[in-house]
């Protein structure tokens, strides 16, 4: 009787454990995030839509749950770092490529931009799918195999990214002679993500991360943040960071084998 009682409750003890005990520190902490950062911004209200979707993960993988919460914590929290970051850039660099790239790319990103503001039909979903990036981002990592290799990526890649706005600072087509906008065009860290999210993706939802992955590239380009050239940028930029976080992953399975020798020898 004691025995099976144990059995039924320890899932419900889970649940509540994970519930009532992790969602409450979760939710307030991205909470004060979100009163500390720009309420207007649509992206932070997804991220927190992430952070439930990580949270649920949570819930049904015991094994991963504090990992998967973690990921869940800092994830409205990341963008107010970037925030901060994107503004240091744009004190550091005040003058922009962007008549450079404007002219690689022949004006395609400009009157893209332009033909999206006149239709709103089209304008409102290109919305949904730039701002909807940390929601996607909290649905694949939740279900990710390699989860792991995927989040360390996606941190190599934000991390990385500033020197190459230092190096070639853009504000976008819908920036243009705005001092406080950010130098995030190249490459769009935005299509690298959204690449990262198809590329470990499990295979059930790969065609579905692949299109959005299009949608992505798209959207970037509709809302005027990015020109083509970043894009095409993002595609190496991406492979780079994939083998830096694979690279960074064998590393560390192999330093538990290489103690051991050492304490042998």
């Amino acid at each position: 009787m004691t025995s099976k009682s144990s059995v039924t409750l320890t899932p419900l003890l889970r649940l509540k454990t994970a519930c009532g005990l992790y969602a409450p520190v979760l939710f307030a902490a991205t909470g004060v995030v979100l009163m500390s950062c720009y309420g207007h911004n649509p992206m932070l209200w997804f991220a927190l839509a992430g952070s439930f979707f990580l949270t649920l993960a949570a819930i049904r993988e015991a094994d991963a749950r504090r990992y998967l919460l973690a990921i869940a914590l800092f994830m409205p929290a990341t963008l107010a770092v970037i925030s901060g970051c994107n503004r240091a850039i744009a004190y550091l660099r005040p003058h922009t490529l962007d008549a450079a790239l404007m002219r690689l790319d022949h004006g395609v990103s400009m009157r893209l931009y332009q033909w999206t503001l006149l239709h709103v039909a089209f304008n409102l979903p290109m919305s949904l799918v730039y701002c909807g990036l940390p929601l996607f981002a909290g649905i694949v990592l939740g279900a990710s195999a390699e989860r792991r290799t995927l989040l360390r990526a996606m941190v190599l890649a934000a991390l990385c990214a500033p020197a190459f706005y230092l190096a070639f600072p853009a504000a976008g087509p819908a920036h243009l002679g705005d001092p406080l906008a950010p130098r995030n065009c190249v490459p769009s860290l935005h299509m690298t993500w959204a690449l990262l999210l198809a590329r470990f993706s499990r295979q059930r939802m790969r065609w579905a991360a692949i299109v959005f992955a299009g949608l992505t590239a798209v959207a970037t380009l509709a809302k005027g943040e990015h020109y083509v050239i970043d894009l095409f940028a993002a595609a190496p930029y991406t492979a780079a960071m994939v083998a830096m976080a694979k690279a960074r992953g064998r590393t560390r399975e192999s330093e538990p084998a290489m103690a051991m020798e050492l304490k042998a020898s």
